[in-house]
């Protein structure tokens, strides 16, 4: 006679004694229970996609159709007296919990090393410790929640010194030197860095160019240590639109060294990645269902020359140049004295961002720029390190300025219009017109026509002017064609551009374009 108390084994080996469940129950749904024995959190993030919070790793998470999931219910299986598990099975498993988490709890919002939360900016250590920032302090709690995907890629961040100070970076970068201190591109470079602590507005894209020998690939090894530590401490520029968003969805900054031009595929998909716009794609072929990729990441670029070519990637960028290096040291020796005082420049990251946070209120909206948020950020790090709003405004217009020249210089029908303009202040004419002055103005500019860029009919004028239209604005040129036939186009320069005070043919015009802030 069966005695009714005795627990009865299942075919995988598992005591049900373990798992406190009927004897009638299926292998999958045994195996389902002892998980969540384990002290497993299983959750949807924001795009429905089924995670799961391991018991000894708190605040990071991973995906339950994950090689990093297997190997940890294999384990779990172990301990409890278990054989393996055939892949059909471990397939019921995950589907069950998926359904039990879909069904039962509330999604979660999380992301990759930098997560916001109300008034909190939440920054993943590793090994269950994260930094907790918010304006009246920074700390490192006992409790965290979940919020962190963790990715195999990830090294753990050294733990932030008190007292630290942000500026002991400006000892490792090879930046000309200017005796009135913290200004230009060196105040830029903080402010940029201290920003990207930041997860919740789009981030210009640091764009570092100089000579051979100026050590931008070691650059931005600094900035990837300090910001989101890697085994890949350097990344390679994905061949196509498809593997550069998969990338971006496994890195917080994303580092792409040595690069020479970018398609315009993959211009536009950094944009959006700046800006935090949303991709999907199929999650297999078998399906319709989508799988969604929605962030704003940190993005650096790196070359010779400035690597971005179409004006609305360099309207969201901040160039940043190096000089050759002129002494040479040891790497081993180069970076022992960064790892000696990583904790501190850290820490005074920290300090400087909780101040920061304090400040914001006071600052008022930065609608002159393109990247209105990180302006009004921008200023409230400037007072945070002891400076002012006009010291930060003033080298961001700077920057901006050098923008406009090279995405004016960058362009074929740029490069011709400023040309055409050098000896005019007004031009009235059709696109056919326009075209031909264009054309033969290009031979004295020395600008290749035969290039694919260079527009073979009327049309093209007017869609390659208008990818640097702003540019030209910046520099006081406008063009315009007049609606709805776009038969007429009407080129004018700035009244106070103009060296003989003025010509009273030049139409009047709005001369400042309002730009939509991102």
């Amino acid at each position: 006679m069966t005695d009714p108390n005795k627990k009865k084994k299942h075919k995988c080996g598992l005591d049900l004694y373990y798992a406190d469940n009927r004897e009638d129950m299926a292998t999958e749904q045994v195996i389902a229970n002892l998980a969540m024995k384990e002290g497993l959190e299983i959750f949807l993030d924001q795009f429905g996609e089924a995670y799961c919070s391991l018991p000894k790793n708190p605040g990071s998470c991973i995906k339950l159709h994950s090689d990093k999931f297997n190997t940890w219910l294999s384990h779990a299986m172990f301990k409890h007296g278990g054989r393996g598990l055939r892949k059909d099975m471990r397939q019921m498993v995950v589907q069950m919990l998926t359904g039990w988490a879909t069904y039962t709890e509330k999604p979660k919002s999380i992301d990759v090393r930098i997560v916001r939360q109300d008034e909190d900016v939440w920054y993943q250590l590793g090994d269950g410790k994260t930094v907790k920032i918010n304006r009246t302090g920074w700390e490192i709690p006992d409790r965290v929640p979940t919020l962190f995907r963790e990715m195999s890629h990830q090294k753990n961040q050294v733990e932030p010194a008190l007292n630290g100070n942000v500026k002991i970076l400006l000892d490792f970068v090879n930046m000309p030197r200017v005796k009135e201190g913290l200004t230009g591109e060196r105040l830029l470079l903080l402010v940029w860095l201290v920003a990207a602590f930041i997860p919740d507005i789009p981030h210009p894209i640091i764009v570092l160019h100089g000579p051979q020998g100026s050590a931008k690939t070691t650059t931005f090894k600094l900035l990837r240590r300090l910001i989101d530590p890697s085994s890949l401490e350097i990344l390679s520029f994905p061949e196509n639109h498809t593997e550069l968003v998969q990338v971006a969805s496994h890195h917080y900054f994303l580092p792409f060294d040595n690069l020479s031009s970018i398609s315009t595929s993959n211009s536009d998909t950094l944009c959006r990645i700046c800006t935090g716009e949303g991709f999907t794609k199929r999650k297999l072929y078998t399906d319709d269902d989508d799988m969604v990729y929605s962030y704003r990441r940190i993005i650096g670029l790196n070359g010779i020359n400035v690597a971005p070519e179409k004006a609305d990637l360099l309207d969201r960028s901040l160039l940043i140049g190096l000089e050759r290096i002129t002494r040479v040291e040891t790497e081993d020796s180069f970076w022992r004295r960064f790892s000696a005082v990583q904790p501190s420049i850290l820490g005074g990251i920290f300090d400087v961002l909780v101040k920061a946070l304090g400040i914001l209120d006071t600052i008022p909206e930065q609608s002159e720029f393109r990247m209105a948020d990180f302006a009004r950020y921008g200023c409230a790090i400037a007072q945070a390190l002891g400076l002012t709003n006009d010291d930060f405004l003033n080298a961001y217009r700077n920057s901006i300025q050098g923008q406009n020249t090279e995405a004016i210089s960058a362009s074929l029908i740029g490069s011709g219009l400023r040309d055409f303009m050098e000896s005019r202040n007004h031009w009235v004419g059709s696109p056919t017109e326009l075209l031909g002055e264009l054309t033969s103005q290009a031979a004295s500019s020395g600008i290749d026509t035969k290039r694919r860029e260079w527009p073979k009919d009327p049309r093209w004028v007017k869609r390659r002017a208008i990818e640097i239209k702003t540019n030209l604005a910046v520099e006081g040129i406008h063009i315009e064609w007049n609606q709805p036939t776009a038969k007429k186009v009407t080129i004018w320069k700035d009244v106070e551009n103009v060296e003989d005070g003025g010509n009273d043919d030049i139409p009047t015009f709005p001369t400042e374009p309002t730009l939509p802030a991102l």
